[in-house]
């Protein structure tokens, strides 16, 4: 690919503009292909931020040249909603205010392949849509939801299959927003932000922030953005962590207000439930009994009276 294909192209006069935040930790291989996806959008990004927790998580220098619509950035703290934020307040550092006023905020993960129209048909959203404040995509195949993850083929087959040819068509969410692929008016950051005391991996952070969101607009669900979540089981936290996490979590938004202490009960029995069930097993690719560890040291922890999600942040397992 030569140097002039790979500059993405400004937005003509009074488009919107669209900046992709990308937060990733130990996945540079991962970014790279998503960068690579992203300059054969059928509508480019203006802006791209890399947020790694260190240098080492972003792809070489050598990958992006000479283009000044990739922003290499490190946060100055570790952690999913740490990155995230980071990309946003950078986003807006280098907007002028009328600039922020026309901007959509894209969140990816590093191992979503979105489908070379989701940038467009989002811009066409937001664009006819004014009551739309925050949209969440359709995943098609999800490797997160299982122990496998889908591979570089499978989802590049996936994406190739005939789709409908829905153009607008979005809903309102009861689910709310799922991380891999979401997208926002820029002015919703100047009310709300990711919670930096979700650390490391951020489980339900995607949850919170539909619940600090609600408070003001509806979350909708547009079909017609589609793409994979390969669920890449790199660079993701010790088993210990995420069981401990998966207690902690849900009572802190709980208590936080953004989700009901029912939505908690049920992250806590699922959570509960299914690592109890998978330890009788050991299974090659998720540790299921480090998990069930973490949720009975979070349930210590409760009877304690100190359970908090930070708490990860000390374990040495």
């Amino acid at each position: 690919m030569s140097d002039d294909q790979r500059c993405w192209p400004s937005l003509c006069e009074g488009k919107l503009n669209i900046d992709v935040i990308l937060a990733t930790r130990g996945r540079p291989a991962d970014v790279q292909v998503l960068l690579d996806q992203l300059r054969l959008q059928e509508r480019a990004p203006d802006s791209v931020m890399l947020v790694g927790a260190e240098p080492k998580d972003l792809p070489d220098a050598a990958a992006v040249p000479n283009d000044p619509s990739v922003h290499r950035l490190v946060s100055p703290r570790p952690g999913l909603t740490s990155q995230r934020n980071h990309g946003v307040q950078t986003a807006k550092k280098i907007s002028t205010p009328e600039a922020w006023l026309a901007k959509i905020i894209v969140f990816f993960d590093d191992d979503f392949r979105p489908a070379a129209d989701w940038l467009q048909k989002c811009e066409a959203l937001f664009a006819a849509s004014p009551q739309v404040l925050a949209v969440t995509g359709a995943v098609i195949m999800d490797g997160a939801r299982g122990s496998i993850a889908i591979t570089e083929d499978q989802a590049s087959d996936a994406l190739a299959l005939p789709r409908a040819s829905d153009q607008t068509g979005y809903s309102k969410s009861k689910e709310g927003l799922y991380g891999c692929n979401m997208a926002f008016r820029a002015t919703v950051f100047d009310q709300c932000a990711f919670d930096e005391n979700l650390p490391l991996y951020g489980w339900l952070e995607d949850t919170d922030f539909s619940g600090q969101i609600r408070k003001f607009s509806d979350i909708y669900r547009a079909s017609n953005l589609t793409g994979v979540h390969l669920g890449s089981k790199s660079g993701r936290v010790s088993g210990y962590k995420y069981g401990y996490s998966q207690l902690a979590n849900p009572l802190y938004l709980a208590r936080k207000g953004t989700i009901t202490l029912g939505k908690c009960a049920y992250f806590w029995t699922r959570a509960l439930a299914s690592n109890a069930l998978r330890s009788l097993r050991e299974h090659p690719m998720i540790d299921y009994r480090g998990r069930l560890a973490g949720n009975m040291a979070a349930m210590a922890d409760l009877i304690a009276g100190s359970i908090h999600p930070t708490n990860i942040l000390s374990f040495h397992r």
